[in-house]
């Protein structure tokens, strides 16, 4: 939600575990803004949020396991998945007064790390950085890349 003091307008942003939403379910969020969530002398709005697709090339040492290569690897996406999925609109913000949220590239390296057991190195090269997240934005996953090696 975004506030402007100078004008009373208030937008709330609104997004699925998928991205963002349809137009049809924007509308209906727009009008539950309208009935159950508008103080008085505010103008409330719904918005889809923007997506922001967050490609990610990885690599990962793993000890060896029962699993496959491929199996370890669809793990690894199953984890990536869900991680980027729980972030929330405008990202992380590790204090209040962040001006962006965050999708930190630490974030990558641990979800890889404790997606599959016996995982004793995890690089990540794409995002190189932490990736800016701001008011109306969605992270979502994009392409990602990955080499796990076996190691005895």
């Amino acid at each position: 939600m975004v506030l402007n003091n100078f004008t009373g307008d208030l937008t709330v942003y609104v997004a699925t575990d998928a991205g963002a939403p349809s137009s049809g379910d924007v509308a209906i969020a727009d009008a539950a803004v309208d009935k159950w969530a508008t103080p008085w002398l505010v103008d409330a709005h719904a918005v889809a949020a923007d997506e922001v697709p967050v490609a990610v090339t990885y690599a990962a040492w793993i000890k060896s396991s029962n699993l496959t290569v491929d199996q370890q690897k669809s793990a690894i996406l199953a984890a990536l998945t869900q991680m980027v999925k729980r972030l929330p609109i405008g990202g992380d913000r590790v204090t209040d007064v962040d001006t962006f949220g965050y999708l930190y590239h630490d974030t990558f390296i641990v979800t890889i790390a404790g997606a599959v057991t016996a995982v004793i190195r995890a690089t990540v090269t794409a995002p190189s950085t932490d990736t800016v997240i701001a008011d109306g934005q969605v992270a979502t996953l994009g392409t990602v890349t990955g080499t796990v090696t076996v190691v005895t």
